[in-house]
């Protein structure tokens, strides 16, 4: 679940000054559900739907305040805040995430990776950020 949140808190605080790390470049890369080395936006979009479910803890079909383990709130384990969360998936501003949210949310780190700009990454443009990354 960690790792799931990881790639959410990276659409949650994107920003002018929005760097990715290798973490995040990886999960973009776990949604390639052909195995073709190449993600799709439509895969990822299909990822983030399949992984719902795990994060929405209590199961009342929305990502709240909820979801957080108490024991993650006590020691900040979790990279984002559901109040983060909300803020850049919540398209009707009601205070929560509901599936079709998170799926169709902000997707920053996609987004900056697809170097052509043609709604597909690469395991090459994965590496050429990582590059860029490094240096």
């Amino acid at each position: 679940m960690r790792s799931i949140l990881i790639l959410i808190a990276s659409a949650a605080i994107a920003g002018p000054a929005f760097a990715q790390s290798s973490a995040q470049l990886e999960q973009i890369m776990r949604a390639d559900a052909d195995r073709n080395g190449a993600v799709t936006r439509q895969e990822l979009v299909a990822w983030r739907a399949a992984q719902f479910d795990r994060i929405d803890r209590n199961q009342d079909g929305f990502i709240t305040e909820a979801d957080r383990p108490t024991h993650a709130i006590a020691r900040r384990a979790l990279p984002i805040d559901p109040a983060e969360l909300a803020a850049a998936f919540d398209a009707d501003s009601d205070g929560r995430v509901s599936q079709a949210e998170f799926a169709n949310g902000p997707t920053p780190v996609f987004d900056n990776a697809d170097g052509d700009a043609n709604g597909v990454v690469t395991r090459a443009e994965v590496q050429s950020v990582r590059t860029k990354l490094a240096q």
